[in-house]
């Protein structure tokens, strides 16, 4: 497929959400996304990032020959019809512009009331199945990616998926949770847990045996609980695998039941629960990472004196103590639904909706970088500091021609690490303006380093959303880090 005919392509498709494929010229589906603007997110393949495209992007579009969209209520919907359409047809480029990185699966335990949680590949391998019952805790901490890493079989969870979008699916779950209740708590307990006291659990399912009889329920109460959680649990998995209308007209059937029955208040709960149902896939929208990044307009690029709009940010940290375990990081945020029309400032001076911008994180495009115990400064004659340490992560970064390049890079740090990092560009002959976000005693951030400009720039003094993206953005550069270093300091001591 060529540009010109993508760009036929996307002036036919409605800018609401939905799934696209990616098809061949014998119909075979090579590629399936889900998108909150499908003309928007299309129209992203017309403009490729600074430092060009990634290969497998050019070579799937070189291989299409059909796009085709089903349109969806609701990006919820859109990311469920995606997982199954995966599931399905096991796409050839879902595969491979995947990179290293694995999907999302939601595991639903096998007890009598069965917690949900989040898994990357299920796998039926176990590493201690002689672990503490007390280890079951940790199917709730997104740290642990297999089931054998709960010291339990595979075979004792269903799994629904996979999702490609971990931050919607969080997003999807947080909100069914509201209207079906159920437990991720990660230990039992001797009283009724903060979550029954706002209305997502229902209590008895992470409550002692032993401590039940101090509620002072009948046993048909207590039937009647552990009836409604089931039903709960089998409300998400018909939702994640896609029965969503089922499901409404078995509720609603209930609800006609119990109105008959007589049981007016049981009958009007059931009502609120369908509305409640109807108005999430009829009007939510996911937020990616949090409500900051998801609309902003580059006013920074005025602010570096930028030559072209910014439209994709690196930001890299380093985690160590004392330098033992040294880990580094490089996360990427992109404006991934830009409308293909406009661009950056272009777009604001144009007074167009604020929806043709959207940040999220670039996962395919984070990297993780181990540092050498014996990695030292020539100068010092000993161990790196952090400075030496994030030049040496840029300089490994920009080995990679592949990895498409930012147009700014976001560094923790003040001068001496944006000077660093500018030195190391200069002699490698490319042209990316470096901000350094400085610190304040209590570790948060106070104000930014600008090339070519003396004094810094307090916080305050930037709109809330260019203060809020790059303070979002520096998080999560550390997050990554210290995930990256607690997993090499943890094989370290393991025996």
């Amino acid at each position: 497929m060529t540009t010109a005919e993508l760009k036929n392509i996307v002036k036919t498709i409605p800018s609401k959400p939905g799934v696209y494929l990616f098809k061949n010229k014998a119909g075979v589906n090579v590629y399936v996304g889900k998108a909150a603007a499908l003309k928007a997110r299309l129209g992203s393949y017309l403009n490729p990032p600074a430092g060009g495209r990634d290969q497998r992007i050019q070579k799937m579009i070189a291989a299409a020959n059909k796009i085709d969209y089903i349109q969806t209520e609701s990006e919820i919907e859109a990311l469920i019809l995606e997982s199954q359409l995966i599931k399905q047809k096991r796409p050839q480029f879902n595969i491979m512009l995947r990179d290293d990185k694995q999907y999302f699966y939601v595991g639903f335990r096998k007890d009598e009331l069965p917690k949900i949680f989040l898994t990357h590949q299920p796998t039926s391998q176990i590493r201690n199945s002689k672990l503490e019952i007390r280890n079951k805790s940790k199917i709730i901490s997104s740290k642990f990616k297999n089931f054998s890493d709960f010291g339990f079989r595979a075979s004792d969870f269903t799994h629904i998926g996979p999702f490609t979008d971990g931050n919607a699916l969080k997003t999807t779950l947080r909100l069914l949770r509201n209207i079906f209740p159920y437990c991720t708590c990660k230990q039992i307990h001797h009283n009724l847990c903060l979550n029954y006291h706002i209305g997502k659990c229902l209590g008895i399912c992470c409550l002692k045996e032993q401590q039940i009889p101090n509620l002072q329920l009948t046993t048909n109460d207590l039937q009647q609980i552990r009836k409604e959680y089931k039903q709960n649990v089998k409300a998400v998995k018909d939702i994640l695998n896609g029965r969503r209308t089922n499901l409404i007209k078995q509720l609603t059937k209930e609800m006609d039941g119990l109105a008959r029955a007589g049981k007016l208040d049981q009958a009007i709960a059931m009502r609120s629960k369908i509305e409640k149902l109807r108005r999430v896939f009829e009007n939510a929208r996911i937020i990616k990472s949090s409500d900051i990044l998801k609309r902003h307009a580059p006013f920074l690029s005025s602010l570096i004196r930028a030559n072209k709009s910014i439209n994709r940010v690196e930001c890299y940290d380093v985690s160590n103590i004392q330098g033992k375990h040294a880990t580094g990081s490089m996360v990427t945020f992109v404006n991934g639904e830009q409308d293909s029309e406009f661009s950056g400032v272009q777009a604001a001076t144009k007074s167009q909706p604020e929806n043709l911008l959207s940040w999220s994180p670039d996962k395919n495009y984070y990297r993780k970088f181990n540092i050498s115990p014996n990695f030292a400064d020539t100068n010092l004659g000993g161990r790196a500091g952090d400075t030496q340490m994030l030049q040496h992560i840029l300089e490994r970064r920009l080995n990679h021609d592949e990895w498409p390049f930012p147009d700014l890079i976001l560094v923790d740090g003040g001068k001496a690490q944006v000077n660093a990092l500018t030195t190391i560009l200069k002699e490698r002959g490319v042209k990316i303006p470096v901000v350094g976000l400085v610190k304040g005693k209590k570790h948060i951030g106070r104000a930014i380093i600008v090339p070519n400009k003396k004094d810094t720039i307090p916080l305050v003094k930037l709109t809330e959303r260019d203060r809020n993206l790059l303070l979002a953005i520096d998080a999560e550069a550390h997050r990554f880090a210290i995930q990256h270093y607690r997993h090499r300091h943890r094989k370290s001591v393991e025996f």
